[in-house]
């Protein structure tokens, strides 16, 4: 079992998709005055999720809000998201005079149907709320407000969804049942995803490809770690070895297999194989 680790040039990025939920091409953007991403190509296909890892500071919100289309890049273009996009933040940002079934239909712009009140309560069901649609957010738990956040974005089926770490604030239980639940979701629709989190375990879960960035611009290129098992099917092995990796290069630990250079692959450049130390040649 193997792993693919790339660095990316820049202008190089993660692969071409067709039917791209959206697409960044060089994209640069600053904070401040501070450059927090340069160069970066990405496309996101329909039904793909590529997770953003990166430490904190790294810029992985500020590619969230580019992808969205909330903030214009300094340099380069964003194309995509004509089917709609629906976006997740760190903060749920409910309004506090509405219900829970309100806040979901609050997107939609106009007066819900009888249609969309079914819609969202299937959508607060499923993300465990069918008792919780009538409340207001002062009477829910951090957990259960960013769970009506989740169902907010999906309630209008949208091609794109953008998730800042949607499930921080959940506790572990529930956070692996609505991965499940989310990941089953994106299929069914066919939406493309991008995914940020700081925890190895949940991106080697859910992604197709991680795009890890580093602290700054200056310290190097982002790289694209890309699992060899497919989603669905990836089992507690793969994401294991998956998250190993993933650690190490948030870490800047070099890995001693990055040496080997394989055949390029189209949009993504040079790929170099990474198996994690100590996983080698294990069965589990």
């Amino acid at each position: 079992m193997s792993l693919i680790a790339a660095p990316l040039a820049e202008g190089a990025g993660v692969r071409a998709a067709a039917d791209p939920g959206v697409h960044l091409d060089a994209v640069h953007a600053a904070l401040g005055g501070r450059p927090v991403l340069a160069g970066i190509t990405l496309s996101v296909g329909a039904g793909e999720v590529i997770a953003v890892m990166g430490p904190s500071g790294s810029g992985k919100t500020t590619l969230l809000r580019v992808a969205a289309g909330l903030i214009e890049p300094d340099r380069g273009t964003r194309r995509g998201g004509e089917r709609g996009v629906g976006y997740v933040f760190q903060d749920p940002r409910l309004l506090p005079w509405r219900t829970a079934r309100q806040n979901v239909l609050f997107v939609l712009g106009r007066g819900a149907r009888a249609e969309d009140r079914a819609r969202a309560d299937e959508l607060l069901a499923g993300l465990g709320l069918a008792d919780a649609a009538d409340r207001y957010p002062a009477a829910l738990s951090g957990g259960m407000r960013q769970r009506v956040a989740i169902a907010r974005a999906l309630i209008a089926r949208p091609g794109l969804v953008l998730l800042d770490e949607p499930f921080a604030a959940l506790d572990l239980a529930r956070r692996e049942q609505l991965v499940e639940e989310l990941l089953a979701w994106l299929g069914r629709v066919g939406a493309a995803a991008l995914w940020a989190t700081h925890d190895p375990l949940e991106a080697a879960r859910v992604a197709d490809r991680v795009l890890v960035l580093p602290a700054s611009p200056e310290r190097g290129a982002p790289s694209v770690v890309q699992p060899e098992v497919p989603r669905p099917g990836r089992d507690d092995a793969a994401v294991a070895q998956t998250a190993h990796t993933l650690t190490r290069l948030l870490k800047g630990a070099p890995d001693d297999d990055r040496s080997q250079i394989a055949p390029a692959t189209p949009g993504l450049g040079p790929l170099r194989r990474a198996r994690p130390r100590g996983l080698r040649g294990r069965r589990r």
